[in-house]
């Protein structure tokens, strides 16, 4: 039986996935809804420059009518379109990270190339997901490439998967709960079912961690990441009147217990400000970050410790650049950079 892993994301990329934000999306369904889309469409800007400056980027639109527009908005910013591939599929957000497919390879010495695809419920029914939940399917039929498929009925989203290339797994405990009952699945046949679909040798669990505002209910790219095999950087607490301080020290005690069991190395993310709008707090963090061929794209809220996140960050990425985005519109709908990516690694598409 062929056995497949889930590579780390800083194994080099052939593409990332980006699903360009709509006027038929959550972001027009704001009171002031032109200007967030239009803000969160800069954000996107961004990515795009950078991103397909040296590898692929599959720009998901809605249709000819969306892609016209991105075509425009990509002309004025004067970004080069030879690394771009437009592919229309329509969709109910943005949030590929936890719809898109995940991407397997085998152990063997032929490699054999495989994309998984899991079932998306918008993180227990929050929200319309119907076209999210098929987009696998469709993104693969586009490709005029043969890639091995397999659709996995299992509820699971890629946000809460954090894998170096020793194959430990970081993933939140809290986001399974939903399922588990319902798989009438215990967290020891989890973790089987864990190593057959990603080749992971062990899964480091975090239990009961939920940032305010985490409409995920606590994936572990807004709370810990690997940089490669032994550091790890993590959400922090900063300052006294953090809402967040006790789940922060509830992730913090967990990954100490972590690290001295595994020799990781943590490094410590101060948290931003609370971002309160309308009376909610957003789940802003430094750890929703991307890392590329060449870069690694890091979130931004136009706070006191943005710059000092930057240099923490760098420390962890001798080898790469270090590119701020200024993610003060992504976070409007929960999200980060991380959350509105997803790549494809290296061997997948000719």
């Amino acid at each position: 039986m062929t056995s497949y892993h889930l590579a780390p994301e800083w194994a080099r990329q052939d593409a990332v996935i980006l699903v360009w934000p709509s006027q038929h999306s959550d972001w027009a369904k704001q009171t002031n809804h032109a200007d967030l889309l239009n803000n969160v469409e800069q954000t996107y800007l961004e990515l795009t420059h950078y991103l397909s400056r040296h590898q692929i980027v599959f720009l998901i639109t809605q249709n000819q009518d969306h892609k016209n527009i991105v075509e425009t908005h990509l002309a004025q910013k004067n970004i080069a379109f030879t690394n771009i591939h437009f592919i229309e599929i329509p969709t109910n957000d943005t949030w590929v990270r936890d719809f898109g497919p995940i991407a397997v390879q085998s152990n063997k010495s032929e490699e054999i190339y495989k994309l998984l695809d899991f079932n998306f419920d918008a993180w227990g029914e929050k929200y319309p997901y119907d076209k999210d939940n098929a987009f696998n399917q469709n993104f693969i039929s586009s490709l005029d490439i043969k890639l091995s498929y397999e659709k996995v009925d299992f509820t699971l989203e890629a946000g809460n998967l954090e894998i170096n290339s020793k194959g430990a797994l970081l993933t939140s405990s809290t986001c399974f709960k939903r399922n588990l009952a319902s798989q009438n699945l215990n967290r020891e046949l989890l973790e089987t079912k864990l190593h057959d679909w990603l080749g992971c040798s062990n899964v480091c669990w975090i239990d009961d961690v939920v940032l305010a505002g985490d409409d995920t209910d606590g994936h572990i790219d807004n709370l810990a990441r690997f940089c490669d095999d032994t550091i790890i950087t993590y959400s922090a607490l900063g300052h006294d009147h953090e809402p967040n301080s006790h789940a922060l020290q509830l992730l913090v005690e967990q990954l100490n217990s972590i690290a001295k069991n595994n020799a990781y190395e943590l490094v410590p993310l101060t948290m931003p400000e609370p971002i309160i709008v309308n009376g909610v707090q957003l789940p802003a963090s430094y750890t929703n970050f991307l890392i590329s061929n060449e870069y690694v794209l890091v979130p931004v809220f136009n706070d006191k410790h943005d710059n000092n996140a930057l240099k923490m960050i760098d420390d962890c990425f001798p080898s790469k650049e270090i590119v701020d985005i200024e993610s003060n519109a992504l976070i409007q709908q929960f999200g980060g950079i991380h959350c509105a990516s997803m790549q494809i690694p290296q061997g997948f598409i000719a």
